[in-house]
């Protein structure tokens, strides 16, 4: 499933798009440095969640760290790669 967001990485929250349909989700993103960024996930304007990406490997991959919405909620280390073009 397809999760799309348009806008800056400046905090301000941006609509979380799914298969071309907003929801009542939200993403802000705020710019940490020219590789990595922190973002909240709100609904409704509740916090839900968020964390920090950074891109590694040029580009090629990511690391997320997440942090739930309370100290007791635990969070995840995700690395993603994108796949080489065929």
């Amino acid at each position: 499933m397809a999760e799309v967001v348009r806008g800056r990485r400046d905090g301000r929250p941006m609509l979380i798009r799914r298969h071309g349909k907003s929801g009542e989700m939200t993403l802000s993103a705020r710019k940490v440095d020219p590789n990595s960024w922190t973002y909240s996930v709100a609904k409704g304007g509740r916090r839900l969640g968020g964390g920090r990406m950074t891109l590694i490997d040029d580009g090629k991959s990511w690391v997320e760290v997440t942090q739930g919405s309370t100290a007791d909620e635990p969070g995840l280390m995700m690395v993603f790669t994108r796949a080489p073009n065929n």
